[in-house]
């Protein structure tokens, strides 16, 4: 058995599997708002498994490219040029609209691309926070605004871990990819989700 503690870990999009096996092990998570933007992250980004393979979905923000200074998380806001948030569910839906529990998830999930966001920190939580619940894991998410030295800010954990196969509905085709999105593993597991996450060995 192991320590369940605090955490303190970054806000991701539609988080990798690895990312809640680190959450699993919590009892309070809390997502750090101070730390500065990093482009072409997690943070705004996620992989799904299509009938193309691995894609990246991306969401907009309003950084601009060239910002004349760097943003802190809490500062970053969602845009709306484009209608991602529409191309993004019509892509999960793609993707996993024929896994075995996605009608089981889905609805629940796309609700909260419903709702009026302005910040991505805001806009992650509140997918985390569901996520969380829909893995049965019991634990607090806060924010933290004061820095914190122990914040674990890894953008790549997939040579943590171990991964397990388990069903994925395109993998005839393209094989078995490992550290998707936690929806990856929700939608092909169901409620086996918690224990694949519990399962999880580190990589010696």
């Amino acid at each position: 058995m192991f320590d369940r503690q605090t955490l303190f870990i970054p806000s991701f999009y539609l988080p990798p599997i690895s990312y809640f096996a680190e959450i699993v092990k919590s009892e309070c998570i809390t997502i750090v708002d101070h730390e500065l933007y990093q482009k072409k992250s997690f943070r705004n980004r996620c992989e799904i498994y299509s009938a193309n393979g691995k894609i990246q979905l991306s969401i907009p923000l309003e950084t601009g490219r060239n910002s004349s200074r760097k943003l802190i998380m809490r500062e970053v806001k969602l845009s709306f040029g484009t209608d991602w948030k529409k191309n993004h569910l019509a892509s999960i839906k793609s993707a996993y609209g024929r896994s075995p529990y996605f009608e089981y998830y889905a609805d629940d999930i796309f609700e909260i691309y419903k709702r009026k966001h302005t910040f991505l920190l805001d806009f992650n939580t509140d997918i985390l926070k569901h996520l969380a619940k829909s893995l049965k894991i019991l634990l607090e998410i806060n924010t933290k605004q004061d820095n914190h030295s122990n914040i674990n800010t890894s953008e790549n954990r997939e040579k943590e871990y171990n991964f397990p196969k388990y069903y994925q509905s395109f993998s005839e085709k393209h094989g078995f990819l490992s550290d998707l999105s936690i929806i990856d593993l929700l939608f092909h597991q169901g409620s086996a989700a918690s224990k694949y996450l519990n399962e999880l060995k580190i990589r010696l």
